[in-house]
């Protein structure tokens, strides 16, 4: 098992014997100068593969090269000056040579789902296009494995496509047939996991998964097949959508967007549809987009559910009566707030008791109903921001992060400014700053009472925080 000491040691040799200086390797891999230092010092705890893929090109290296076995000196110890690559290749040359598709063990592959079966030959941020070798395709293989291995070793990432083109030839000589089930149960894992792991760690493995269906929907597939997979791919591309919102890509949220819309409406599944454009002009809230732009969603998701009880159609007036109390119409606001809870007790159980970003229970609603109700300071708010936090399992972390900035809210409204800007600033720092966060965290700043609370510290950093952090909006 290989250590980051030993790639930082193997990274630091093999730019010294280029001439390069940390600087100039920086900027001939496009990666920053501090990975480039705690790497060779040993101070980082993982690192990608696509940023050693690019050190290693930058360096006109075999990334192999980056983890090589050292050699023992005379007196049994690692000399990190003579290091090879050799016994790891002859090793894989091996495996390939014999005929047999090389094959990983499981705990190697790590957080990977809903395996897309598929040639990767054009993955973002991997490269295993077949190259001039004599090997052909077995070159492809070999530096595929080298990289699942490579991953394993460094504690980083598997890349998305590697893990599918190991196993490429086995597909090949059985056949690969869609499993629809099996799909499915990708997407309600994704579903889970969204709100379960930090915000942007989804988006190689739903990325490289809306590839692979992708590439499935241009085989020949019955009806039912073909149905089912767009099904699946307009809820992934739905999850990367939010996923690229909430790193704050939006150029690439309104792509994925786009293409969640399509499949949704080419698969003539009406609760999809609606879920897609609900889910849609909720992060388009976040976000912070145009008025007109989230109520013409919501709309265009309330016309097709046409009062049909689905998980989006919550969602849509759970929208428009934020909106509208941030507006500061309230009565707008209770008005779409009382169709929410009739839409709510009318959802069929299949929808209330499901707990994955596609259902809609009692936890979210409750949530809904604790922002709403916050800032119009309507007394019900600390009853459903109670009840929405104890509902929520243990281990969820953005809608619960959430829920605190929510209350900090409540407390600055009530005057408790000092207090309300302390939950405000620990919660900020305890995860990434994701796009409802950003929101929520601008109506603080909005509602503190006078110039003497905006010129506070902690009203300082906060705003540090929202307005000057740099979020790539791409509009």
């Amino acid at each position: 098992m290989w250590e980051i000491s030993r790639i930082g040691r193997n990274l630091g040799r093999l730019r010294r014997d280029r001439g390069m200086t940390q600087e100039g390797l920086a900027h001939a891999a496009d990666v920053s100068v501090d990975v480039i230092s705690k790497l060779e010092q040993g101070a980082r705890r993982g690192v990608r593969i696509s940023t050693l893929a690019k050190l290693a090109d930058a360096l006109d290296a075999d990334i192999a090269e980056l983890f090589a076995q050292p050699e023992r000196s005379v007196d049994g110890h690692e000399n990190p000056f003579t290091e090879s690559a050799e016994p790891l290749e002859e090793e894989l040359d091996e495996v390939l040579d014999a005929g047999g598709e090389p094959v990983a063990p499981a705990e190697a592959e790590g957080p990977r789902i809903g395996q897309a079966e598929q040639d990767t030959s054009v993955i973002p941020g991997v490269s295993v296009e077949a190259s001039a070798s004599p090997y052909g395709r077995d070159d492809v293989k070999r530096r595929a494995l080298l990289q699942l291995i490579a991953a394993a070793g460094a504690g980083a990432a598997v890349p998305p496509g590697v893990v599918e083109e190991v196993f490429a030839g086995v597909d090949r000589a059985v056949g690969t047939q869609v499993d629809l089930a099996d799909w499915n149960m990708a997407v309600r894992e994704y579903g889970s996991l969204v709100s379960q792991q930090p915000m942007g760690t989804l988006i190689d493995n739903l990325a490289a998964d809306v590839i692979g269906i992708g590439r499935m929907l241009e085989g020949e597939l019955s009806d039912s097949e073909r149905t089912g997979l767009l099904r699946v791919s307009a809820a992934l591309s739905s999850l990367l959508a939010i996923e690229f919102d909430n790193v704050g890509d939006r150029r690439s949220a309104r792509k994925a967007w786009g293409t969640a819309r399509r499949a949704a409406d080419a698969s003539d599944n009406r609760g999809l549809r609606v879920w897609v454009r609900a889910k849609q002009a909720d992060e388009a809230l976040w976000a912070g987009l145009p008025h007109d732009h989230i109520t013409a969603l919501a709309a265009e998701a309330a016309q097709i559910a046409d009062g049909a009880p689905c998980a989006g159609l919550p969602r849509v007036h759970a929208t428009l009566a934020s909106l509208a109390a941030e507006a500061g119409d309230s009565a707008t606001a209770q008005r779409q707030m009382t169709e929410f809870s009739r839409v709510f007790d009318r959802l069929p159980d299949s929808v209330s008791s499901d707990p994955t970003a596609f259902g809609w229970n009692a936890a979210r609603q409750r949530w809904e109903q604790a922002y709403v109700y916050t800032i119009l300071g309507d007394r019900r708010a600390e009853a459903a921001l109670e009840e929405s936090m104890a509902l929520y399992p243990p281990g969820t972390l953005g809608p619960v992060a959430n829920l605190r900035v929510i209350q900090a809210m409540g407390m600055v409204r009530d005057r408790e400014v000092d207090d309300g800007l302390s939950l405000t600033l620990s919660t900020l720092h305890e995860l990434p700053i994701s796009s409802a966060r950003h929101h929520m965290s601008r109506q603080i700043l909005r509602k503190l009472p006078g110039n003497k609370a905006r010129a506070l510290p902690a009203a300082r950093e906060v705003h540090a925080l929202t307005y000057g952090q740099s979020r790539t909006a791409l509009l």
